[in-house]
């Protein structure tokens, strides 16, 4: 008996294997393809090659497939078709190992491709860092920025004044220029302001014969009333107490000095803490030292008087003949007192202790003086003297250990009536932003100066 031998393919029976081989191929390589793409999308540059492996092996798995048939039809054939047969198995077993091959590199392209996407994930997260700490810089000089621009808006409204307020003059030698004038003077003498410039107190000899109290625009806001003694009552001299704002005002008429606070509200009275017969106090200021130096035109002679805080007379500067009213008093940043002797047409320089050091003279030559009243330093150690007579203000630079004689360096004003004109000028001050403030008597006014 001859054995059964199974029934050999047809090309009927094999084409659907074919089929399902090619779909298998198509399917592969579409997945690859899909991979690629994917990799490429997430930047990683090595997906590419792992794609390829992909392809390669799908490749083999059609290869595969093709081989498989052509076996499958060298199965229909005769005996001769065995060989054939056996040649294509040859082929399967060739393609199968292309695709193992292409599942290795596939592998291996995988696995380059996973260490390189690592790498690449932590370079986004350093670049992200990098993002957050400029925008992080960015908000912060932003917010700076902002803070500033608040600040200035904030004193503009207050002052209602130019930014070119808050800076020193440009140059030591230039004068200041008129600003506008605070009307509502009746005779003014003497004038002081706040350190912030915020408050003008000015001393009146005519109408009410009181201290007006100024805003810095020159709005009037009040006077300060003295206390109720049923007494004639002409301030002369009007000074601010930088510690506390406190405001002391000579009174000519009672020979005292009252103190107010700086909303205009009366305090005390200043008074030796031993009674000096006839005292006539005139020029008030505060030394850096904190003692108050005081000009006293009693008998025998005129002086300069120093008190410590509680009135006690500490010093007295001055001989017969030495002054001849002395009117006003100022100090440098060393210490330096500048006293004007009216009478005598000169400035007199004393150091600390009282001692003379220079003194500038009457004279026709620029910068000696006719009748000097009103003096005031300014921030940058420059001198203003005023000339009542010459209806000018002179500007002076300090002097130095050689030579304390101040240098004139210019002068501003002239007679008349009109803006930036004086007649007989007497007090000045100057606040911390160089505003100069001048009291022009005959004209009922205070100027108002600047840089």
């Amino acid at each position: 008996m001859n054995p059964i031998e199974p029934a050999a393919p047809t090309p009927e029976t094999a084409a659907p294997a074919l089929a399902a081989a090619d779909h298998a191929a198509l399917a592969a390589q579409a997945e690859a393809a899909a991979e690629a793409e994917a990799a490429a999308e997430a930047g990683l540059p090595q997906a590419s090659g792992a794609a390829a492996g992909a392809g390669a092996a799908a490749a083999g798995g059609a290869a595969v497939a093709e081989a498989a048939g052509a076996g499958a039809a060298a199965g229909a054939g005769d005996a001769a078709g065995a060989g054939a047969a056996a040649a294509g198995g040859a082929a399967v077993a060739e393609a199968a190992g292309a695709v193992v091959a292409g599942a290795a590199l596939a592998g291996a392209v995988a696995a380059g491709s996973g260490a390189d996407g690592a790498a690449g994930v932590l370079a986004l997260e350093a670049e992200e860092r990098r993002k957050r700490r400029r925008l992080t810089l960015v908000l912060a000089l932003l917010l700076i920025l902002i803070t500033l621009l608040t600040l200035v808006s904030a004193w503009y409204l207050i002052f209602r004044r130019p930014l070119t307020d808050l800076l020193p003059p440009t140059s030591q030698n230039a004068p200041p220029t008129y600003l506008f004038s605070i009307y509502d003077a009746s005779k003014p003498v003497s004038v002081a302001v706040s350190g912030a410039g915020d408050r003008v107190y000015v001393a009146q000899t005519a109408g009410d014969r009181l201290v007006a109290i100024f805003d810095g625009s020159g709005h009037e806001l009040g006077d300060l009333q003295p206390p109720a003694d049923n007494l004639p009552h002409t301030p002369a001299n009007v000074a601010v107490d930088p510690r506390d704002g406190d405001v002391y005002v000579s009174d000519r008429a009672t020979g005292a000095i009252y103190v107010y606070s700086s909303n205009g509200s009366y305090l005390r009275m200043f008074e030796p803490k031993v009674p000096i017969p006839g005292w006539q106090p005139l020029g008030v200021a505060l030394s850096p030292t904190g003692s108050w130096w005081i000009t006293d035109l009693s008998a025998p002679y005129h002086r300069i008087e120093v008190f410590a805080q509680d009135g006690t007379l500490t010093a007295t500067i001055g001989a017969a003949g030495m002054f001849d009213f002395p009117n006003m008093i100022a100090f440098d940043a060393t210490g330096n007192a500048y006293v004007t002797d009216s009478n005598n047409g000169r400035l007199v320089i004393l150091d600390p202790a009282g001692q003379v050091l220079a003194t500038v003279g009457r004279g026709a030559a620029p910068g000696n003086l006719g009748l000097p009243r009103g003096v005031a330093t300014d921030p940058t150690g420059r001198l203003y003297v005023v000339d009542a007579t010459g209806q000018l203000v002179h500007l002076y630079r300090a002097g130095t250990s050689a030579d304390w004689r101040p240098v004139f360096i210019n002068e501003f004003g002239s007679e008349g009536i009109g803006n930036g004109q004086f007649s007989f000028p007497n007090g000045i001050a100057v606040d911390s932003r160089y505003r100069v403030y001048v009291t022009d008597r005959e004209n009922d006014r205070v100027q108002v100066w600047g840089y």
